[in-house]
């Protein structure tokens, strides 16, 4: 719940509402039900599905580790939205809707298959039902945000769910492993729809998501009260470092758009920012390995001096030692023989006469 009333931060609650929304309802008309193509769309869509602890919910996830003037415990309170109230239930979804709709698709792929095994259809009906079930099919990725990187895995993983394979040139009906039907190539399929096409406006979809992101991002800065970049240069100032600012004037932005304008104020404020944290990270470290080389050099100079009184306690010990053996000599040699004067006389007795 929104517990403020400044507008920046109503409209940034409304933002994440409507993009998890918007997710909830593709990953609703995803015909893929493996989990990790459900992650690809998540990751770039910047959001997060959770079910732990509580109901499920969407959670938009911040794309950068240090963000300018942003409370992070608020961000995630503040883009955190039960499902259920977006109206999307997405557990429900998947186990009815998801299911109904891939079972369509997999049988119309299935008499497709059929109908040209058995020649029910002429040739060029059977390649009009079938262009059109891909068309159909491969639609989804004129909405579905993909990242580039992950577009080739999504798109077998659709085709496939959808009852057909992409091969070279273009895509065929697949019948368990096989291939069968007529090759329908990007041509075919209409403007559009090529398969560079197809990535393209998936990719541009992911865009779309993180521009909203960033536009969330914008309204919250905007809303504190560090949604400045003075402090900034007053920290590079105090660590002694040149920001590498960039000039608003020089930059391809319209600056007559509010929400342009306002995202690239964020960017250069997160730009600032992340100057100062790597300096201020840097002087931290460099502070830590001057404290550490200090106490390193005050343990050397400790075993050193703790060395030194050693070697003086054991010569004080051999210098005692050797002046007690000295001093025992000396009294050995001064010493006064014990001569037996009655035996010496009675033996000058026994000469007597």
């Amino acid at each position: 719940m929104v517990t403020t009333t400044h507008r920046n931060v109503r409209r940034a609650h409304a933002l994440s509402a409507g993009a998890a929304s918007r997710l909830l309802a593709l990953l609703a008309a995803l015909p893929v039900p493996v989990a990790e193509a459900r992650a690809r769309i998540t990751r770039a869509s910047c959001h997060a599905l959770e079910d732990q602890f509580g109901p499920e919910r969407a959670v938009l996830r911040a794309p950068m580790a240090a963000l300018p003037g942003i409370n992070l415990d608020r961000l995630r309170a503040l883009t955190t939205h039960a499902t259920a109230d977006l109206g999307y239930p997405l557990a429900a979804v998947i186990a009815a809707e998801e299911e109904e709709e891939r079972q369509r698709r997999r049988a119309r792929a299935a008499a497709l298959r059929v109908g040209g095994l058995r020649r029910l259809l002429d040739a060029k009906r059977l390649r009009a039902a079938t262009i059109g079930h891909m068309v159909e099919s491969l639609a989804i990725f004129e909405v579905l945000p993909v990242h580039p990187a992950d577009f080739d895995l999504m798109l077998a993983e659709v085709a496939q769910a959808s009852g057909f394979v992409p091969v070279e040139g273009g895509y065929r009906l697949l019948d368990g492993i096989c291939q069968v039907g007529p090759l329908i190539t990007d041509g075919d399929l209409g403007v559009g729809r090529s398969r560079a096409e197809l990535k393209d406006s998936a990719a541009e979809a992911a865009n779309e998501f993180a521009e909203v992101w960033e536009l969330i991002l914008a309204l919250l800065w905007s809303s504190s009260d560090r949604g400045s970049t003075d402090s900034m240069l007053v920290d590079a100032r105090a660590l002694g470092i040149e920001l590498d600012d960039a000039d608003p004037t020089t930059a391809d932005v319209n600056l007559d758009d509010s929400d342009e304008a306002l995202r690239f104020k964020f960017r250069r404020a997160a730009h600032l920012h992340a100057q100062v944290v790597r300096a201020s990270e840097k002087a931290q470290r460099l502070a830590r390995q001057d404290r550490e080389q200090a106490a390193a050099r005050e343990r050397r100079q400790q075993r050193w001096a703790d060395y030194q009184a050693k070697q003086m306690r054991e010569r004080e010990v051999r210098r005692r030692v050797a002046k007690a053996e000295i001093r025992d000599l000396r009294a050995d040699r001064y010493a006064t023989p014990n001569i037996d004067k009655s035996s010496g006389d009675k033996g000058d007795d026994s000469w007597s006469l």
